[in-house]
């Protein structure tokens, strides 16, 4: 095959998905027609290209289709634990049969023929011009086939070889570590669950991803969708972190979100390694403290900007050395445990939805007023990560109103907003302490007061109404210290709503908040149970 070809069939690949489909032996569809049918209807839901087993197939999804064919096939052989494409004949069967690119198995085992993985390729390079995917289980093994020469390694084995990591999700660790380290496409394949898996993937690095049973196995789909009619077994009780700015909260949670011992500290100021160093302390402590149920995971809500992947990639100054600090990582090796990292207004989101003021709905946004102005968006029922762990984080966003300076909403809707807005506009000696002193000289009538609430009210409405714009969510529900104003607040937020939003959505209700300062903690928590019973 010519570079010009390899090049063009790269660039059908690249940012999409390849549907393996394959049938096992024994099995209904385990026909060149019923493969034919997958194959085609693959493609026609979107599929970039057709990972096939055998020459049968593999010629018959030639006929049907155009998309490249990525060739396997597999042969058990009785001296060989080699499945995928293990000798020579195998390679000239797919070969002939129409294969665009050729896959073998390139983990560190010999071959039925007494042949390494490197003797194969040699001779596979001399005898054809094809494009070789490597199908790895590990770094190493990956590695070693880009050295070699081969065009493209895929992730396929990760997890089915006894020296490779062991677990339920996809390897995305080893997906990025050879995308980083390798200079041809990483194709990531095996335990893609779902379309967040298959983000994940691109997001870690991925050049393509494969998906196979969960698209072509009417079985394995059943079987996985016929687990949902069962109630999963409690898992055990949660340790519970919010990371603020200005203090850490912690506790154990039940698995019906309830706090059953907790514990407040001041953030220290130092950063990453201080914050870490009190948190795992804190968390000793309640668990020391606490005698029920094992503690099976640890749920932990912070300020800051989280992915997919619970990794900080995103920090405000009101948390020192916090973007990149290896925050998950350092609590699982203290404790051995599971742990999940949310930003925290998307952990406030998640505990208001499930057991608060969201509940019932389909969709919501969720906005956390405090020392910062946080957020979380939930949509059909689900929260919204984004692709850079942004979504629904409203605080950056700049608005500005009567051709004032276009500002930051977390620069005035927020507690240190509202209090540098009111000392602004009186007298140095008269200076408001914090928000709550604001908020009572508010109530006692003072007018400048009173219109400094007014004024972040007006802000946070028109951010509100962008929001609403672009989401169209069945409500919107404000938390956190400064929500606790209340009505002088709401007032002011719903007239902007009205004001500056589109008729249709200038009514969209806005709750209270119902879980108060906990939120963060018991979202948190309830995260690190969903993602437990997601695996095991």
């Amino acid at each position: 095959m010519s570079t010009e070809r390899f090049e063009e069939i790269k660039a059908k690949l690249q940012g999409t998905l390849i549907v393996s489909c394959q049938a096992e032996e024994g099995f209904p569809l385990n026909k060149p027609e019923h493969i034919v049918a997958l194959a085609s209807s693959a493609v026609m839901g979107g599929a970039s290209a057709i990972r096939a087993s055998g020459p049968h197939n593999i010629r018959a999804v030639r006929k049907a289709t155009d998309v490249p064919i990525i060739g396997i096939y597999k042969k058990v052989y009785p001296d060989s634990e080699i499945l995928i494409t293990p000798t020579i004949n195998e390679v000239e069967a797919i070969v002939d049969a129409g294969s665009d690119i050729v896959a073998l198995d390139a983990t560190n085992r010999l071959r039925p023929d007494g042949d390494t993985f490197p003797q194969l390729y040699r001779e596979v390079r001399n005898r054809w011009d094809v494009p070789i995917m490597a199908d790895v289980s590990t770094f190493d093994e990956g590695y070693a086939a880009w050295e070699l020469g081969v065009d493209i390694v895929s992730t396929t084995l990760s997890g089915y070889r006894a020296y490779s990591p062991q677990q339920e999700a996809p390897d995305l660790d080893l997906v990025r570590k050879l995308s980083e380290q390798l200079s041809i496409p990483v194709i990531a394949e095996g335990r893609i669950a779902g379309p967040d898996d298959v983000r994940a993937a691109l997001d870690y690095g991925a050049f393509a991803v494969v998906v196979g049973s969960m698209i072509t196995r009417p079985h394995l789909i059943t079987k996985h969708f016929a687990g949902g009619l069962e109630k999963p077994e409690p898992s055990g009780r949660v340790l519970a972190l919010d990371i603020g700015g200005t203090k850490i909260a912690g506790g154990v949670v039940d698995q019906d979100g309830s706090i059953l011992v907790k514990k407040k500290i001041p953030t220290p100021s130092g950063g990453g390694p201080e914050i870490l160093e009190q948190s795992a302390q804190l968390l000793k402590e309640l668990r020391n403290q606490h005698t029920g149920n094992l503690i099976a995971s640890i749920g932990i809500s912070t300020g800051g900007q989280i992915d997919r992947r619970g990794e900080i990639v995103g920090a405000t100054d009101m948390l020192p050395n916090w973007v990149g600090f290896g925050l998950r990582k350092g609590i699982e090796e203290q404790f051995d445990l599971p742990t999940v990292v949310l930003n925290d207004g998307h952990a406030a989101a998640f505990a208001e939805h499930k057991l608060g003021a969201g509940r019932g709905v389909q969709s919501m946004l969720c906005v956390v007023i405090g020392t910062g102005l946080g957020g979380g968006l939930i949509l059909d029922g689900e929260i919204q990560h984004g692709s850079h762990g942004l979504a629904g984080s409203i605080g950056q966003m700049k608005a500005s109103i009567d051709g004032e300076e276009y500002i930051s909403l977390e620069k005035i809707v927020s507690g240190p907003g509202l209090l540098n807005l009111y000392n602004n506009s009186i007298d140095k000696d008269k200076s408001a302490t914090s928000p709550e002193d604001v908020a009572e000289r508010a109530i006692k009538g003072e007018a400048l007061a009173h219109e400094a609430i007014e004024r972040i009210g007006t802000y946070l409405g028109l951010g509100l109404s962008h929001a609403l714009h672009t989401y169209d969510v069945d409500c919107i529900v404000v938390g956190g210290s400064v929500a606790q104003i209340g009505e002088p607040l709401f007032d002011s937020t719903r007239g902007a709503l009205s004001k500056y939003g589109y008729s249709t959505i200038a009514d969209t209700p806005i709750r209270v908040a119902e879980l108060g300062p906990n939120a963060g903690m018991i979202g948190a928590a309830l995260w690190a149970i969903k993602i437990q019973n997601t695996v095991n």
